[in-house]
């Protein structure tokens, strides 16, 4: 063939592709335009109509809110404003003083100051009143802008004005912002040095550990926690997972691989995604012991991941009652341009028997069932959240100065209190450290 009909014929062959795949691509074309043309024609109303000029960037950023807010209630829309906080969510890890901030009698109050903060060592104390930040009153600041003010990058200074709830004296303390750890791994109560106790029941040596989320940290919070409980060699354990959000995925496979040496934790599979496993390894497994885990209608996504894994490997005993079934999972997707990201469902999480931890429109079947059904009234619901505030805040007498050594005396501490379930799964625990003891001294 000669040169000439040989780009003849590959100007043809060119030509019949075009032809083919045009009028897919002009269909496509078409069909978006028809979709959204809605909003064209409402954005040039609004400039048109509305009393007063309009920006763009709003009217994009409500279209974007309200498009990701009909998938379905977990995926949402992230301004590029709000992303380094939402990374910080989920690290463990903030920047600033590290304290939690309330509102009482209109007044700034701290909460409670996090363990090792600058606030924790300076000597602020829950209770205390912020008059002023930088000089600036906080008469009439709201909650959203004394945060923005008292956080901000490691290594920078920040002066309040604090009166003190135990006697009422003013002090202005300048603090260094660094970079604070939230934690998520709790015990029963605390000592007087602000470390948790970790153990409910010393004469038969039950522990507890309550999760409050699954961060980047807690896996290695949980062994410190264990190493802490392994002196005092517990013989069972209470793993409290009530009213826990979840979080990351990869801290959930974390935790329960701590339980689990073998087997299956969790896949995840989607409409575009294959089918993922992560499976437990031997390497850093505790020591197993009779164990049971707390669930409740708030247990949910990372909790169910760990309650149902263990349940199904029958590894722990389940009380409380089914938990709420929000086994999907969220992909952050950066946005073009700076505008920000989206966090959108793109997989399903299934346990290791194959149920679908979602629960989706119409099922019947989803979360995690408990093995011992324990249902509580919102009244024994609203007592163990005060509690547990109550039992997380550190006392003033918690920054004292002896507070702050390492080595001050276990004593007398403000606990959790035993509700119902946990009545429960301390009465099936020392059952069956009964039985098992029986068992020993038969042979």
């Amino acid at each position: 063939m000669s040169k000439k009909n040989l780009v003849w014929t590959l100007a043809v062959i060119l030509l019949g592709l075009l032809f083919w795949y045009i009028p897919d691509t002009v269909n496509r074309e078409r069909e978006f335009y028809q979709v959204f043309a809605p909003l064209a024609d409402i954005r040039a109303q609004v400039h048109k109509n509305y009393v007063e000029p309009v920006d763009d960037k709003k009217l994009l950023r409500g279209a974007i809110k309200g498009m990701i807010r009909q998938l379905d209630p977990f995926s949402r829309y992230i301004p590029p404003e709000q992303l380094k906080s939402f990374d910080q969510q989920t690290s463990g890890t903030i920047q600033g003083i590290g304290i939690f901030l309330g509102e009482r009698d209109g007044v700034l109050t701290v909460i409670s100051p996090l363990e090792g903060s600058p606030a924790f060592r300076a000597g602020i104390c829950a209770g205390d009143q912020i008059l002023r930040i930088d000089n600036v009153s906080t008469k009439s600041m709201t909650l959203p802008e004394a945060v923005r003010r008292l956080t901000g990058p490691a290594g920078t200074k920040v002066t309040l004005e604090i009166r003190h709830q135990s006697d009422g004296k003013i002090e202005t303390i300048s603090m260094i912002r660094s970079v604070v750890q939230i934690h998520s791994v709790k015990g029963f109560c605390r000592k007087p040095n602000g470390r948790w106790d970790y153990m409910i029941d010393r004469k038969n040596r039950i522990a507890y550990i309550r999760i409050t989320g699954f961060l980047g940290n807690t896996a290695s919070e949980l062994d410190q926690a264990w190493h802490q409980l392994l002196a005092e060699k517990p013989r069972a354990l209470i793993l409290d997972l009530r009213s826990n959000p979840g979080g990351l995925l990869r801290s959930a496979v974390d935790v329960a691989n701590r339980f689990l040496s073998k087997g299956a934790i969790v896949s995840t599979k989607g409409r575009w995604q294959e089918k993922v496993t992560w499976k437990a390894t031997p390497e850093n497994t505790y020591k197993p012991l009779p164990m049971v885990i707390l669930i409740n209608q708030y247990t949910a996504s990372a909790a169910e991941i760990v309650s149902g894994a263990l349940q199904v490997h029958k590894r722990a005993v389940i009380i409380g009652v089914r938990s709420f079934g929000k086994g999907s999972v969220q992909t952050l997707i950066p946005l073009q341009n700076g505008y920000g990201a989206i966090k959108i469902t793109t997989a399903y999480y299934y346990l290791p028997n194959g149920k679908c931890i979602h629960r989706r429109p119409g099922s019947k079947v989803w979360g995690v069932d408990p093995d011992i059904k324990v249902p509580l009234t919102p009244k024994e619901q609203i007592a163990i959240e005060i509690s547990r505030r109550e039992a997380d805040i550190i006392s003033p007498a918690t920054t004292s100065a002896s507070a702050k050594t390492s080595s001050a005396p276990a004593g007398k501490c403000k606990s959790l209190i035993i509700d119902r379930q946990l009545k429960a799964a301390l009465k099936f625990l020392r059952e069956k450290l009964r039985h098992k003891a029986s068992g020993k001294s038969a042979a």
